[in-house]
């Protein structure tokens, strides 16, 4: 299979073999959903294992959400404090662009 598909992309028969090959020959990938099974009940979880595993604890929200909003209302103050800056800077340029227009065409 593999070979079939090198004689159709010539790219791919450039290339030596050993940058094609990504895995170890010796282990095959398992595909099917068998295969998988037979993997697990070949290498059974070690119960050592699992207490040796650090114990997560459930993450505890914070208790006053107040500040949170605060920040936020206070980012989004000074969001619409530029916006406003940018808005009344765009409106005195076109102005003064008019006005300079009007004085040309005199």
């Amino acid at each position: 299979m593999f070979l079939c598909s090198i004689r159709r992309l010539p790219r791919l028969a450039l290339r030596p073999l050993s940058t094609l090959t990504s895995c170890s020959v010796g282990t095959p990938k398992p595909f099917l959903p068998s295969m998988l099974m037979q993997n697990t009940q070949l290498n059974p979880v070690n119960p050592l294992k699992l207490q040796l595993q650090p114990q997560f604890e459930p993450l505890q929200e914070p208790v006053n959400n107040g500040d949170v909003r605060m920040e936020l209302d206070s980012v989004m103050r000074k969001r619409r404090k530029k916006m406003k800056k940018h808005k009344l800077r765009k409106r005195r340029k076109r102005e003064k662009a008019e006005k300079r227009k009007l004085t040309q065409g005199r």
